[in-house]
């Protein structure tokens, strides 16, 4: 009796230790922050996670925006089977908040980059993604992708234990809205933001007396205004790379106008992860599949203090195409710059239609929240309005420097942000597509993504420059708004 006891136990013991193997194989460990419960098992991606002030939305056929009601589709981040030349159909979750400003998700996934040449990064490749369930690194079929090569984007990653370094979040994440279009100046007369209130923020001008679109500013006395996300608008430049920052992390203030509840969401100045992460998966076959992206090549040359305005493509064989006289027509420039929501406009997104991300390439060039550790004196004035920790967190990036070495060698091990992974060097167009790839220095510490107006085939999604980190006429910015 005793001896069939102890093979019962024997017997019980092996069935756990199976069950706790077969767990640990699929990633599902006995952690309690492990979450798959976002999963859209139809969609095969993660749900997009709405704030109280969000509206889940779709375009019609002018871009005017239609709320998604009942059994409307809202999304499908659907594999191209081709490239992406004349356009796509996948469909990225877009949403809205109360000010009608404009956010795209995108899903925690996974990435694996194929170079096309191991030594000559510059020659390309191809973007591998695997979406990921939940808060988890679990593919659709349970399977854990980081044992299959995958590396788990830092955009979604809790990076508390390694310091930030890659651009992480302070906790696992299902996903992130990001700005469809770079920030906007609101209350324009002859722009789409003719009709929405401009409205001052809390946030006061810094550097020294100068004149925006709105007039005259004075440093210390005049208020910055809510930026919008929409096509259409004057972008909003004249503001430094600390202002940008200050600002981004004051737009969820008590009565902004977006609707976002401090206590559960969080807006920010777009950091270098964050550009990785829409770059590569705009790159996978979920985005354009290998396709550039056509610029925003719109040079405003009649309107004071203004550069460009957001949303526009041009055709891709005709990328310089500039020195726009700006009239308030927004359906097209002479068949030469074509707005967000036509056929032609949706090359500039990162799906090659209206649903996806634009002025990644072109328009402004953008700062990025971040910037590199002992930099020359004369540039830490613009850290005045970064947080006072000498160390990377998730709302910004510090980036090595070591004597002896170049900031590029010194920085070899990150990942993610569309960087070091995808160019041969600090110099010239060594990124893929032969995009910019300047690397921060001490004397310039802050990195500008995508090229501005004027660059043409140089910009794109993994160009990449560096500045001092003062204000111009053609350097803007996008937010990143997470829910948590």
């Amino acid at each position: 009796m005793e001896k069939n006891k102890i093979i019962y136990r024997i017997i019980l013991i092996i069935i756990l230790i199976t069950i706790i193997g077969i767990l640990i194989v699929k990633g599902l460990n006995f952690n309690s922050n492990l979450d798959i419960s976002e999963w859209d098992e139809e969609k095969l991606v993660n749900i997009p996670k709405l704030s109280e002030g969000m509206e889940p939305i779709i375009f019609n056929e002018t871009g005017e925006v239609i709320k998604v009601e009942n059994n409307q589709e809202w999304y499908d981040y659907k594999k191209q089977a081709n490239t992406t030349e004349n356009g796509g159909d996948s469909m990225w979750a877009n949403a809205q908040t109360k000010d009608g400003s404009l956010w795209v998700w995108i899903p925690r996934f996974a990435y694996k980059i194929n170079y096309n040449d191991n030594e000559h990064k510059e020659n390309g490749g191809n973007i591998e993604i695997k979406f990921l369930k939940g808060n988890t690194n679990l593919d659709e079929n349970n399977n854990d992708v980081t044992e299959q090569g995958y590396k788990v984007h830092p955009a979604f990653r809790n990076g508390e234990i390694n310091g930030y370094a890659n651009g992480e979040w302070d906790k696992e994440i299902t996903g992130i809205w990001v700005s469809k279009f770079e920030a906007g100046f609101a209350g324009i007369e002859n722009t789409s933001t003719s009709n929405i209130q401009a409205q001052d923020t809390e946030v006061y001008y810094e550097t020294a007396s100068s004149q925006n679109i709105y007039g005259k500013i004075e440093a210390g006395k005049t208020k910055m205004k809510y930026p919008i996300f929409i096509g259409g608008a004057f972008s909003y430049t004249g503001i430094d790379i600390g202002e940008m920052y200050k600002l981004c992390r004051n737009l969820n203030a008590e009565n902004n106008p977006y609707g976002v509840n401090k206590e559960h969401e969080d807006i920010h100045l777009m950091k270098n992860s964050e550009w990785g992460a829409v770059a590569y998966l705009a790159y996978s076959a979920y985005g354009r599949n290998g396709t550039q992206i056509a610029i925003n090549n719109i040079e405003i040359e009649n309107v004071e203090k203004v550069k460009t305005i957001t949303g526009y493509s041009s055709k891709n064989e005709d990328y310089m195409v500039n020195n726009i006289s700006y009239n308030g027509n927004i359906e097209n420039y002479n068949d030469k710059s074509f707005i967000w929501y036509t056929e032609e406009g949706g090359l500039a997104s990162t799906t090659g239609n209206k649903y996806g991300i634009f002025d990644l390439a072109g328009g402004t060039t953008e700062y990025i929240a971040g910037y590199l550790e002992n930099m020359e004196i004369q540039n830490e004035a613009y850290l005045k309005d970064f947080d006072k920790i000498e160390q990377s967190n998730k709302y910004f990036t510090i980036f090595k420097y070591e004597e002896n070495k170049s900031t590029y060698e010194s920085n070899k091990d990150t990942y993610g942000d569309a960087t070091i992974e995808i160019s041969s060097g600090n110099g010239s167009y060594e990124s893929w597509d032969k995009e910019t790839s300047y690397y921060i220095t001490r004397r310039s510490p802050f990195f500008l993504r995508g090229g501005c107006f004027s660059e043409g085939s140089f910009t794109g999604l993994f160009a990449y420059s560096i500045h001092s980190g003062h204000s111009a006429e053609d350097h803007g910015f996008r937010c990143v708004l997470i829910v948590e």
